[in-house]
């Protein structure tokens, strides 16, 4: 038995990692769906989507802002994270991980390393 009450070791969880892996994510799924477009414009999937997301405004350009806001904040909490020296471990790689696929779209599609920028419905 440890001493303490309920046998606790006293050690919390990083809510910083915690926020880092959830931006990351965010910016992942923003990031997957702009790759699915461009992989298959004419997706019935990424149609319904689209008809539910979009209110008169460019879906497509939003989604690579979100997506490289979201990355660049999560990896740059995830190295706050990681310095500020509490319990990370697991999630601080797994919010670099999440907020390096944030970026790989808008990062590539912006050095043309992907092409021009997807058109079609989604815009």
């Amino acid at each position: 038995m440890s001493g303490r009450i309920y046998g606790s070791s006293g050690s919390k969880a990083n809510p910083m990692t915690f926020l880092a892996v959830l931006v990351g994510l965010v910016g992942a799924a923003c990031s997957a769906l702009l790759w699915l477009h461009r992989i298959s414009p004419s997706s019935r999937f990424l149609a319904s989507i689209t008809v539910r997301l979009t209110s008169g405004a460019m879906l497509g350009q939003r989604l690579e802002v979100v997506a490289l806001a979201a990355g660049a904040i999560a990896i740059g909490a995830a190295l706050i994270s990681a310095i500020g020296g509490r319990k990370g471990g697991t999630g601080v790689v797994v919010a670099v991980v999440l907020g390096l696929g944030a970026l790989s779209y808008p990062v590539l599609v912006s050095l043309n390393l992907a092409g021009n920028a997807i058109g079609g419905s989604i815009k």
